[in-house]
């Protein structure tokens, strides 16, 4: 019974893990898109601001 508990965490822990890595990977291609776009933003800023 013990071994079976253990393998359950072990599958879930790996899981998260397997989860987090992903998130990470999409939270980076999202600050990097989000950087390319700063001058776009910071432009239609400015002519907000003029208008």
């Amino acid at each position: 019974m013990a071994m079976i508990i253990d393998s359950v965490i072990i599958l879930l822990l790996i899981g998260s893990i397997t989860y987090g890595y992903i998130v990470s990977r999409k939270v980076r291609m999202l600050m990097a898109i989000l950087k390319d776009l700063e001058p776009l933003v910071e432009e239609f800023s400015s002519a907000v601001d003029k208008s």
